[in-house]
């Protein structure tokens, strides 16, 4: 049973991982202890926002650049 169907409140993605070809949230409960490994498919359902959060905070941009520089 997951956080979410136990009425937690997600705080944070602390990571991600693939587990049988799923990928499987980190997520760090409010006023709770430990984390728990949720479905994405889950996560984006109930915290899309944290889920944005998480991918941002990992980009990466990449910058063409000019000729001559």
């Amino acid at each position: 049973m997951s956080g979410f169907e136990k009425g937690y409140v997600p705080e944070k993605i602390l990571g991600a991982t693939e587990k049988n070809k799923e990928l499987l949230f980190l997520i760090q409960w409010k006023d709770k202890d430990k984390a728990q490994l949720v479905k994405s498919k889950e996560a984006r359902k109930h915290c899309p926002q944290l889920v944005i959060d998480f991918y941002e905070e990992r980009l990466i941009w990449q910058t063409a650049e000019t000729p001559g520089e």
